[in-house]
C-alpha cells in the first residue's frame, strides 16, 4: 500500500521545510529566471519525451514492493508534470526580457503545448496550480526520488537511447523547474509577475 499523498502547508505552516533544495539563493528570490532558463536551453518536446521514457523504465522496474510510490501512482504523476510542462512553455513568455534572441516570425513547432486546451493555454497558471493542490513539494521531492532511483537501478533500459547519468540529470533539470514553479506558484495565482 502507498502513502498517500499530503496537501500544501497552510500559509506560513512550516514555510522553512518547503525551501527547495537544488535552487541557489538567488534562484530562490527570483524562480523566474529558472523558469526562463529551463525554456531557453530545452526543447518541450524533446524534455516531455525524456521524462517518460525515464518514468516508463522507472514504472516497469518488476520488484516485490516499492517504498512509497506505486508505478501507477508514477504515471499518474507524469501525467500532471506533462501538462505543467507545456504551461511553462506558455509561461516563460511572461518573463522573458527581451525576444530578440529569437528570429522575428519563427515559431518553433517542437515548443507548442499539445494537450493543454484553449483555456489552459490562456491561463497556465491554473495547471500549475494544479499541480500543486494535486502534491505538496515534499511528494514531488520523494517522487522525483523514486523515479531516478527506479529508473536508474533498471536491468532493462528497453529502446531508451539515455545513459543513466543522462536520466539523472534530465530529471534534476526538471524537479528544478518544478521547485521554481512552486514558488511562482502563489504570484501566478494571485496574477502577479516579477518582470
Amino acid at each position: 500500500m502507498s502513502i498517500p499523498v499530503s496537501s500544501q502547508p497552510g500559509k506560513g505552516e512550516g514555510l522553512a521545510r518547503y525551501i527547495p533544495k537544488l535552487l541557489s539563493s538567488d534562484e530562490v528570490g527570483q524562480p523566474e529566471t529558472v523558469l526562463v532558463k529551463f525554456c531557453e536551453d530545452n526543447y518541450l518536446d524533446r524534455m516531455k519525451t525524456i521524462f517518460w521514457e525515464v518514468v516508463s523504465v522507472a514504472a516497469s522496474v518488476d520488484y516485490d514492493y516499492w517504498d512509497e510510490f506505486t508505478p501507477r501512482e508514477m504515471l499518474a504523476f507524469h501525467y500532471k508534470v506533462d501538462f505543467v510542462l507545456e504551461a511553462a512553455f506558455v509561461l516563460s513568455g511572461r518573463y522573458e526580457e527581451s525576444k530578440k534572441h529569437r528570429k522575428r516570425g519563427v515559431v518553433d513547432i517542437g515548443n507548442l503545448p499539445k494537450r493543454l486546451n484553449d483555456d489552459q493555454i490562456d491561463h497556465p497558471e491554473t495547471v500549475v496550480a494544479g499541480l500543486f493542490d494535486a502534491y505538496s513539494l515534499e511528494d514531488i521531492r520523494a517522487i522525483m526520488h523514486e523515479i531516478v532511483i527506479q529508473a536508474v537501478c533498471s536491468d532493462n533500459l528497453g529502446t531508451v537511447n539515455l545513459t543513466r547519468r543522462d536520466m539523472v540529470w534530465f530529471c534534476e533539470q526538471i524537479e528544478m523547474l518544478l521547485k521554481a514553479l512552486y514558488l511562482l506558484n502563489t504570484h501566478l495565482a494571485s496574477g502577479t509577475t516579477n518582470t
